[in-house]
């Protein structure tokens, strides 16, 4: 059996834009009902009042409420209340340590930055794009080298060790290519090095393996002493008994 008696209910909430202009008191015998109350708030709830106390907050309506309107009984931060752990006037947590940032690294006077490699059906296509980075004096600071090498190069190179492809890393390959340009007295430094020598098919920023190869006839050998030092070369093999 339903008890039948007055209810007061209270629809109002100080955090819904509709209903703190007009708190509802709902008094009436029998079954509450919340429809006519409702909607006498949303008549209530004027424009003007919207635009002014809610349109223009940056939250759209939904930050944390000033102290003098109930914040300071809700605290926290937007419609969450969520709740700083940080004191005012007082330092990071116990939970929060401080981690200093990595120094970075010295760059190697040369070093290769970034390899990408080709591998398509085609053997002759196959091989690496490779970018070196060069230290030059504090006044000539910094230049960049890209080339390409190409698979059949590398296998050149350790065929000469007696050797395969595999032995050989295409980073050390290119470091090691740069210095023998540097040796050889290309000005790594100035782009635009022998720009005016039709003479010279390569330039001091770009260069293929290859073509390299073909203008230093040594280079081949010069790489595989550099880089695989402890081999016997196949022509110091070949002359033994």
């Amino acid at each position: 059996m339903l008890l039948r008696a007055c209810v007061a209910l209270v629809v109002a909430s100080p955090r819904c834009p509709m209903c703190t202009h007009s708190p509802l008191l709902l008094a009436r015998s029998g079954t509450v009902s919340l429809r006519r109350p409702v909607l006498n708030c949303m008549l209530n709830w004027r424009e003007s009042e919207t635009a002014a106390e809610w349109g223009d907050r940056a939250d759209g309506g939904w930050g944390s409420l000033p102290e003098d309107d109930g914040g300071a009984e809700y605290g926290g931060v937007g419609a969450w209340s969520i709740q700083s752990e940080r004191s005012e006037g007082v330092g990071d947590p116990e939970w929060l340590s401080r981690v200093a940032s990595p120094k970075a690294r010295a760059r190697q006077t040369i070093e290769a930055t970034a390899v990408g490699e080709v591998d398509v059906p085609f053997t002759r296509r196959n091989g690496f794009h490779v970018e070196v980075r060069m230290q030059h004096s504090a006044d000539r600071g910094e230049s960049i080298h890209r080339m390409w090498v190409a698979r059949e190069v590398m296998i050149e190179i350790a065929a000469k060790k007696g050797m395969r492809m595999e032995d050989l890393e295409i980073r050390r390959v290119s470091e090691a290519i740069v210095a023998f340009l540097a040796a050889e007295g290309v000005d790594l430094a100035d782009p635009d090095w022998a720009m005016d020598d039709e003479s010279v098919p390569f330039s001091s920023e770009f260069f293929a393996a290859r073509t390299l190869c073909n203008y230093y006839p040594h280079l081949q050998q010069h790489l595989a002493d550099t880089l695989l030092p402890a081999a016997e070369s196949t022509s110091e093999a070949s002359e033994q008994p």
